[in-house]
């Protein structure tokens, strides 16, 4: 079941000055690719370690990807979404 957040709701992460970070795009979606070790907080939880992720806008939804794979293999799995 999966239930509404409110508007006012914060995901943070937080990276190294030394983190890979970039700004890119897959098919006209806004895409941050984190290419390091970085923290990740999410709402009434502890932060946890997250490794290289991709994160972007498709349409409404946000979507991340968090996986042992480098920049490139995460862009063409983006790329993969319809």
């Amino acid at each position: 079941m999966y239930e509404s957040v409110a508007a006012t709701t914060l995901l943070k992460k937080v990276a190294l000055r030394s983190a890979d970070l970039e700004y890119v795009d897959v098919r006209g979606d806004p895409v941050i690719w984190i290419g390091a070790c970085h923290a990740l907080y999410l709402p009434g939880g502890p932060p946890r370690a997250a490794g290289h992720v991709l994160i972007w806008q498709h349409g409404l939804l946000t979507l991340r990807l968090e996986a042992d794979v480098g920049r490139e293999r995460a862009l063409a799995i983006a790329r993969s979404v319809r």
